[in-house]
């Protein structure tokens, strides 16, 4: 036989060997990752059941424990992997790291266009990219699953993604009509429920207030003794009618604000706060962007809190005053120094206070008691309240964000639109 050709068939079964025994490596490593998720899968599920709130808090951090330990133990050999790729995008989710879920998932969808996995991992990335507000690459996505899956049984869940990916993207009216879609064509799956809701918010933002009514009527027939919908029926009350005066100011700090009354013709945004809460200085530093960059379109933000101790002992409104003016200023150094605030000792803990010591630049208010709160139906801080040039009241949103969250781009924009009505 000649010797080079010889040569050559050696080299080949020598490359083949190697081959399959490099396909033998990846299978067992396949197969270890799947055995892996499934302790991810039992994790899940010891959270079924009646359990107390503790005892769900306990098991919930050790799903998301374990999660985050599959992803780290096997995310550098990713591109070894074939269903492990899979398995690591749904890990990656659930220990709250979209970003790596979509490397994992894109390569999955990439490398397995076949697979019988293909539809979910096409499902779970659309969550992904929702979760970095990618909302046209979600919409995309579901869009395509949904045109291309028409008996699959993720259908429902990806009509609710797609109706989300709206509404997270601020396109309202498309967002009601997806969430309609979901009422009528699955009331009796359990998407109906996520769907009702967020129809709820949407009719909201849309300013489809009297709709916005009748649909929540509805949901309190369904559930008649839910207390959260008996308090957004009094909230929803205010909702497009006159904005209540102020009463009871007893202070303020910054520009000295006037009334309700005097303020028709421009854009009035209450922000109801209180010191000793992070969420509400990061809030207030929000809105005094927002009142930076629109003031000469016609836009004002007052913050209103509750007297802390006045009137008790050596607590008077003078002191608080001066906590107040010291608070606009720097909103951590009052937080810590003077409120008692301490911190954790988290490991996250400088990159949550260093933004608080960024001034806030509206004007602040305190009031001797909660008759501006029981007006304005406020049950818990941050709660922000949009009054129109009517003096009409034309959003009631509680809870708080930073600057360029989904709440604070979507109060701006609508600000910004009632400004120059």
């Amino acid at each position: 036989m000649n010797p080079i050709k010889s040569a050559a068939i050696v080299l080949a079964v020598l490359f083949l060997a190697v081959s399959l025994e490099a396909q033998d490596t990846t299978s067992a490593l396949d197969a270890k990752v799947r055995s892996e998720y499934k302790k991810i899968e039992a994790a899940r599920a010891a959270m079924d059941g009646e359990l107390s709130d503790d005892e769900r808090s306990k098991k919930m951090a050790a799903f998301q424990k374990s999660c985050s330990t599959f992803v780290t133990t096997y995310e550098k050999q990713a591109e070894q992997l074939n269903l492990g790729l899979f398995d690591l995008g749904r890990a990656a989710i659930q220990s709250f790291s979209p970003e790596k879920a979509i490397r994992f998932l894109s390569s999955f969808l990439n490398k397995n266009n076949g697979a019988k996995e293909k539809a979910e991992a096409a499902m779970f990335l659309g969550d992904a990219y929702r979760a970095v507000n990618k909302s046209d690459d979600a919409v995309a996505l579901y869009r395509k699953f949904i045109k291309e899956n028409p008996k699959n049984d993720l259908l429902p869940a990806a009509h609710l993604g797609l109706a989300t990916s709206y509404f997270l993207s601020l396109d309202f009216p498309a967002a009601i009509k997806q969430y309609r879609v979901i009422l009528s064509q699955y009331p009796k799956h359990e998407v109906r429920g996520d769907a009702a809701y967020q129809l709820l918010n949407a009719l909201v933002y849309a300013g489809q207030y009297d709709a916005a009514r009748k649909h929540l009527a509805l949901l309190q027939k369904e559930a008649p003794e839910a207390p959260e919908l008996a308090q957004k029926a009094q909230q929803f009350e205010l909702l497009g009618r006159p904005a209540p005066e102020l009463t009871g100011v007893v202070s303020w700090e910054g520009l000295p604000g006037t009334s309700v009354a005097r303020m028709r013709g421009r854009v009035l945004v209450l922000c109801f706060f209180m010191m000793k809460n992070i969420p509400c200085a990061r809030t207030l530093q929000s809105l005094s962007a927002l009142e930076s960059d629109l003031r000469i379109e016609g836009v004002t933000v007052w913050g209103l809190s509750k007297t802390y101790k006045a009137g008790k002992g050596d607590w008077t409104v003078e002191r608080e005053s001066k906590w107040l003016a010291r608070y606009r200023q720097n909103p951590r150094f009052v937080l810590q120094k003077e409120l008692r605030y301490v911190p954790k000792g988290d490991a996250n803990e400088e990159r949550v206070w260093a933004p608080l010591e960024k001034p806030i630049s509206v004007s602040l208010a305190l009031t001797k008691d909660v008759s501006c709160l029981k007006a304005y139906r406020v049950r818990r801080v941050p709660t922000i309240i949009v009054i129109g040039k009517a003096g009409r009241v034309r959003l009631f949103e509680e809870g708080g964000q930073p600057e360029g969250g989904f709440q604070s781009k979507m109060i701006r924009r609508l600000v910004r639109r009632i400004a120059v009505e």
